[in-house]
């Protein structure tokens, strides 16, 4: 079941489209701020973000360029009451990935939120790999040398994010924040006991960790 959050300070359209979406089966959480829209974003993984453009002192168009500055990926869709050429411009030059103006009806709203998870799932389907690692997001499988390997769930949201950004350092603050679905999760001493438990299960006795840890900055594969 996929989860999409709205971020938009008009109330009353927001409560229509979460009811809306709720019929239609998805999970969907309402932010009414720029900014804690913003932070939701960043705290947690939505499959869709739903963004108003005319937000209050954090518009959205700043919200979507600092959520991708900060890594994140998911797809974004941005309402705008406008439907001026510039303004999707600024939005797609941001990182938006689709645009609909007010007023629109609920029937596309989710036709053009079907087209965006398809795409999404599509891009996060492909293999991942490096050295002796074959990850594949779709199937939920790790191959280690050719051998399948469980992770715990935390431990395959971490390799991902990891193998996604190959070459990257995260910092901890970023992983911790794409990567925690629950208060629990959301600490540095979970993220280390995580990365402790990964290694273990990932690296080569007697060999480098395909983990590195960059001293003061964060953690990369890099190859």
């Amino acid at each position: 079941m996929a989860k999409i959050l709205i971020v938009d300070d008009d109330i009353s359209l927001a409560g229509n489209v979460k009811r809306w979406l709720e019929f239609e089966n998805f999970l969907v959480e309402h932010s009414a701020s720029g900014a804690d829209g913003l932070n939701l974003m960043r705290t947690y993984t939505y499959d869709i973000i739903i963004l108003d453009v005319n937000l209050p002192h954090m518009n959205g168009v700043e919200v979507c360029q600092s959520y991708r500055n900060a890594g994140g990926q998911s797809p974004i869709l941005m309402l705008t009451s406008k439907g001026e050429i510039a303004d999707k411009e600024l939005g797609f030059g941001a990182g938006a990935d689709d645009y609909l103006s007010k007023p629109f009806n609920l029937k596309e709203l989710s036709l053009r939120i079907k087209g965006l998870l398809k795409r999404s799932r599509s891009i996060k389907g492909d293999v991942l790999q490096s050295g002796h690692l074959t990850l594949d997001p779709e199937a939920r499988t790790l191959k280690v040398a050719g051998e399948i390997v469980a992770l715990q769930d935390l431990e395959f949201r971490i390799l991902e994010l990891l193998l996604r950004n190959k070459g990257t350092v995260l910092s901890a603050d970023s992983i911790i924040e794409r990567t925690s679905n629950s208060d629990s999760e959301r600490s540095a001493e979970s993220l280390r006991t995580a990365l402790k438990k990964l290694r273990k299960k990932i690296d080569v006795p007697g060999s480098p960790s395909i983990i590195s840890n960059v001293h003061g900055v964060g953690y990369q594969i890099s190859n």
